[in-house]
C-alpha cells in the first residue's frame, strides 16, 4: 500500500503541472487569435498624446499661421484609420471656436487661419485637440477620445502701421492747399498683395482721419473729419481754401480705427508738418506802367456754309423773278388801246367799175 502522504504529493504535483499547461495553452490560443484577427484599435477613452506645434508662435494681426499635430497611440496602422481631430481655440478675449481637421497617415494633422470663420484678433489663444476614434465605441457610435494634450500657444501682435502726411500749396490756385494721408506698413502691403480677396487677408478697419492745423500761435485754423469704409487701403485728402498768405502752421493728421477694432493696431500717428503759404503778388505803383500799342490784325475772312450760300442764291432768283413779271405786268397796263373804228378796210373788187 502507498503511503498516504507520497499518493497526497504525487496528486498535488501533478495538479500544479496541469495548471501551468493549461496556461500556457491559453496564452498560444490569445496571441493566435490576435494575429489570426490584425492588429488591435484604440479603445473608446484610452489616451491619445496630442501634440501642436506652431510654425510660427507669434505672429501679427493678418498674418500667417499654421500648426501642425502629432499624435500617437492611436492603435491605427499606417493609412488604415480614417480618423480626425477636434480642434478646440480658445483665447484669453473670450475668443472660443471648435473645427474639426483630417488626420493624415493616422499620426500627423494639419491645420491654418483658414480653418476659422474670421481672423483672430490681438491676444492670446490655446489650441487643444481630442482624437475622433473612426470605430464603434461601447454605443456604438463613433465618438471623440480622452487625449492628453500639449497644447499650442499662439500670440496675435497688433499690426503696426504708420501715418504718411503731407500738405502743399495748390500750384495751381496759390490760395489754396492740398492735405493727404495714408497708412503704411506690412499690413498694407499684404492687403494689397491679396488683390481684394479677404480669404487671403483681412482689410483694413473702418476709421475716422482727422487733419489739424494750426497758425504760429497755437490756434486752430482748420479741423478737418473724414469718415472712411474699411477697405484694402486707407487714403484721406482734403482742400484747404482762402489760405492766409505770408503765414506759417502746423500741420498734422490721424486715423482712429473704430467698429471694435481698436486694438488690433498699433498706429504710429504722424509727427506735425511746418507748413508756409506764399506771399501776394507784390505790384509797384512806381514805376510807370508800359503801354503796349495793340496792332489790329486784319479780320480772317469769315467762312459761309453751303447751304446759306445756296439758299440766297435761290433767294435772290426768285426775286429777280418776281421783279420781271412786275416790270411786265406794269408794261401792258401802260401802253395805249387800239379803237377798232380806225382800221382800214381793204378796197373790195369791182368798185373800180
Amino acid at each position: 500500500m502507498i503511503p498516504r502522504l507520497h499518493q497526497t504529493d504525487s496528486i498535488g504535483v501533478m495538479t500544479r503541472s496541469s495548471r501551468a499547461r493549461n496556461l500556457a495553452l491559453t496564452l498560444v490560443l490569445v496571441f493566435s487569435s490576435v494575429a489570426i484577427a490584425g492588429p488591435a484599435h484604440a479603445v473608446y477613452g484610452d489616451p491619445v498624446s496630442v501634440t501642436f506645434t506652431a510654425s510660427s508662435p507669434v505672429v501679427e494681426f493678418g498674418g500667417y499661421w499654421d500648426f501642425s499635430v502629432d499624435l500617437k497611440n492611436t492603435a491605427c496602422n499606417l493609412g488604415e484609420c480614417q480618423n480626425s481631430l477636434e480642434v478646440t481655440v480658445v483665447g484669453d478675449n473670450g475668443f472660443r471656436e471648435k473645427f474639426t481637421t483630417d488626420v493624415f497617415e493616422s499620426e500627423r494633422a494639419y491645420f491654418s487661419q483658414y480653418n476659422l470663420k474670421k481672423p483672430l484678433d490681438a491676444g492670446s489663444y490655446t489650441f487643444t485637440g481630442r482624437y475622433i476614434d473612426p470605430y464603434p465605441a461601447e454605443n456604438g457610435e463613433p465618438g471623440p477620445m480622452a487625449s492628453s494634450n500639449q497644447p499650442g500657444k499662439l500670440r496675435v501682435t497688433p499690426a503696426k502701421l504708420a501715418v504718411d502726411f503731407r500738405i502743399e500749396t495748390d500750384e495751381h490756385q496759390p490760395t489754396g492747399a492740398i492735405a493727404n494721408a495714408q497708412l503704411t506698413g506690412p499690413f498694407i502691403e499684404a492687403v494689397e498683395g491679396c488683390y481684394g480677396s479677404r480669404e487671403c487677408h483681412p482689410d483694413l478697419s473702418a476709421g475716422e482721419w482727422t487733419f489739424t492745423i494750426k497758425d504760429d500761435t497755437g490756434a486752430t485754423v482748420q479741423e478737418k473729419r473724414v469718415p472712411v469704409k474699411g477697405t484694402a487701403t486707407q487714403f484721406a485728402s482734403f482742400y484747404w481754401h482762402d489760405v492766409p498768405a505770408s503765414s506759417d502752421f502746423i500741420a498734422t493728421a490721424s486715423f482712429t480705427p473704430i467698429g471694435g477694432q481698436e486694438g488690433n493696431y498699433d498706429i504710429e500717428q504722424a509727427t506735425e508738418v511746418t507748413f508756409s503759404s506764399p506771399a501776394p503778388p507784390v505790384i509797384d505803383e512806381a514805376d510807370p506802367a508800359v503801354v503796349v500799342p495793340v496792332t489790329e490784325e486784319p479780320a480772317a475772312p469769315s467762312s459761309v456754309p453751303l447751304w446759306l450760300v445756296i439758299l440766297g442764291l435761290g433767294l435772290l432768283v426768285l426775286l429777280l423773278i418776281a421783279v420781271a413779271i412786275f416790270f411786265i405786268l406794269l408794261r401792258r397796263q401802260s401802253a395805249p388801246a387800239v379803237d377798232d373804228s380806225d382800221e382800214v378796210e381793204p378796197p373790195i373788187e369791182g368798185d373800180n367799175a
